[in-house]
């Protein structure tokens, strides 16, 4: 049956993932840019114009045919830095961050991923943050004095969220997230310092549970979810046990905290401050003595990286039922190539079972897969 739909917010969705301009995509199907234009804003092409597009942006055709269930606007990301960072790059992390959810939205259809358990929580400030890092600790059975061991699995197997994290070649971008009925963080991976990674995906998590729903970029939001992140990773009861109160920083102890508790320097010492274990004086003193020894950029002793799990783990089920990664990029109407860059995985090799992950991808179906006949 011919395909008669069309939707001009996946034309722009395409137009961004390929990095195009509305005149460079003109150019490439014989129009101007401000026609390309009025397709993005509701405007209906002939059907062999939307093929066209279709092509010329290297999508399927029904990638433009099928109305969009959110995920595309910037507006829906929270990311820090955003200020700061010119629209550009969001439109194409959005764009990114869209493909994911479609990703993410098959496999919801076709596996039965873990319960998604964070929780909806209203905060009047970034006071309450340190409080909801303790309730969320204690209601997953965290505790209250131990250090997180893998920050990644928190995010996916405890909370249910699901991760990724590719190269975005953007600087001025950590990391962002998408507060929904299942939390997605995205990661960049060119962001090198692993204790600043896990201190990303703590801050996307109080995203995900304080600020479903608000207008991302909020300058108290931001200061909320980098408390949240802090208390998280270092809550109080352990963090005083073993930081004591001190007049001159005792850089030996910095170094076992952080290999102990996996955190960078610079948030040991800014929760060394709030608690009260270090003056501002000092603090200040501690953070230049770690400029001069370049450790702002590059710092020692960092933590084995927490790569994501669940999406390689789910697309290994896929494989064992004989639906391989190409056929999971024609259904979701991209190439095999987009599926690599938005999940960081290399498909030239055969997917591989992760062992004792952590991972959770229940075995059995929502419903039928129907790719290729293969189900």
């Amino acid at each position: 049956m011919e395909t008669t739909e069309f939707y001009g917010e996946r034309l722009r969705a395409a137009r961004l993932l390929r990095g195009k301009t509305l005149e460079e995509v003109g150019s490439a199907v014989g129009v101007t840019k401000g026609y390309v234009q009025q397709l993005e804003n509701g405007r209906t092409p002939t059907e062999d114009m939307a093929l066209a597009l279709a092509s010329a942006l290297s999508v399927t055709r029904g990638f433009l045919a099928s109305p969009v269930a959110g995920g595309l606007s910037p507006d829906e990301y929270h990311f820090r830095k955003r200020k700061t960072t010119p629209a550009r790059v969001w439109d194409t992390m959005a764009a990114h961050g869209f493909v994911f959810l479609e990703l993410v939205r098959f496999f919801e259809k076709n596996l039965r991923l873990e319960e998604y358990r964070v929780p909806v929580v209203k905060v009047t400030g970034p006071a309450d943050a340190e409080e909801v890092a303790r309730r969320l600790r204690s209601e997953w059975g965290l505790g209250l004095d131990v250090p997180i061991t893998n920050m990644m699995r928190v995010i996916e197997s405890i909370a249910g969220g699901v991760a990724t994290r590719f190269h975005a070649d953007v600087d001025k971008v950590d990391a962002f997230s998408r507060p929904a009925e299942r939390g997605t963080v995205v990661c960049n991976a060119d962001k090198e310092s692993t204790s600043r990674a896990r201190f990303n995906l703590a801050h996307e998590l109080a995203h995900l549970a304080m600020h479903r729903g608000e207008k991302p970029g909020l300058d108290e939001n931001e200061r909320a979810a980098d408390i949240f992140a802090a208390a998280f990773l270092l809550p109080a009861e352990g963090f005083l046990r073993e930081f004591p109160r001190q007049d001159r920083v005792h850089w030996p102890l910095v170094f076992r905290m952080k290999k102990r508790w996996k955190t960078s320097f610079g948030v040991i010492l800014r929760r060394a401050r709030e608690l009260g274990c270090i003056n501002d004086a000092e603090y200040q003193r501690s953070y230049k003595q770690m400029s001069a020894q370049g450790w702002l950029r590059n710092e020692p002793e960092e933590p084995p990286e927490e790569p994501p799990e669940t999406i390689r783990v789910c697309f290994e089920r896929l494989n064992r039922r004989g639906v391989s990664p190409a056929d999971v990029a024609r259904e979701i109407g991209v190439t095999l190539g987009d599926l690599e860059r938005v999940t960081g995985l290399s498909f030239g090799v055969e997917v591989s079972t992760l062992q004792d992950s952590g991972a959770r991808v229940l075995p059995f179906e929502r419903r039928p897969l129907k790719v290729k006949g293969t189900i």
